[in-house]
């Protein structure tokens, strides 16, 4: 198995939202359509780290069919602040005949620096596989690990809330399990701008706030 989890003492997880609150008013949003808000709290070193609001309006439509399964170009570490999250993770078995085919994409910054945009089309390998399922339940105070190159594919049950530390990152692209021949729905394609992510991200606060201490809370809520 490439997926481990792990529990969050709740002192740490009161530190994490108060980190998180602190930093929020300076933070730069980005939608990805496996249904997430992004933004970077540390960037541009060997562990970076990133904070994701997940809720069920920012899924784009078609993507849980084709292009929600994904493999990463780092280990992860992700800690369930609020709600819940079921992280599926899949074994692989080369097929000829196999149902599921991989595509290579650019990762999002590599992307950015070379068209001037999040996306760059799917290209496929030509590689078909098997594959096969093991589901994990992560809520609130608990976490998990996963091994780079490994696929899964991550869902929210409601409002979630996650921060991801991402460990040990190479410069390769990064690769998309779709089911054969079917077109994939690349989640940094058409994605929404700020003003329609805007009540999602008021609703990640809004979740984030019951966490913090008394004091932080109500800082951030003069401020807003």
């Amino acid at each position: 198995m490439h997926t481990k989890t792990f529990s969050i003492d709740p002192s740490e997880r009161q530190n994490y939202a108060d980190l998180l609150v602190a930093l929020w008013p300076g933070l730069k949003w980005r939608h990805t359509g496996i249904g997430a808000l992004q933004a970077y709290i540390r960037e541009g070193n060997a562990r970076e780290l990133r904070v994701h609001i997940w809720h069920p309006s920012l899924v784009k439509p078609g993507i849980e069919d084709s292009g929600l399964c994904h493999d990463h170009r780092f280990d992860m570490r992700s800690s369930v602040l609020t709600g819940k999250i079921i992280q599926t993770e899949f074994a692989l078995e080369p097929d000829p005949d196999g149902d599921w085919e991989t595509h290579s994409v650019l990762h999002a910054r590599s992307a950015m620096a070379k068209g001037g945009s999040f996306h760059q089309g799917p290209v496929a390998t030509g590689d078909y596989y098997r594959r096969q399922a093991t589901v994990f339940e992560v809520s609130v105070g608990q976490g998990y690990t996963f091994d780079k190159f490994a696929f899964h594919e991550s869902r929210a049950e409601g409002v979630t809330i996650t921060l991801v530390e991402k460990l040990a990152q190479e410069k390769v692209d990064a690769r998309i399990l779709a089911p054969r021949g079917k077109l994939v729905v690349h989640a940094f394609t058409e994605t929404q701008s700020p003003a329609e992510f805007a009540g999602a991200l008021a609703v990640g606060l809004a979740a984030l706030l019951p966490i913090v201490k008394p004091q932080r809370r109500q800082t951030c809520l003069h401020r807003t």
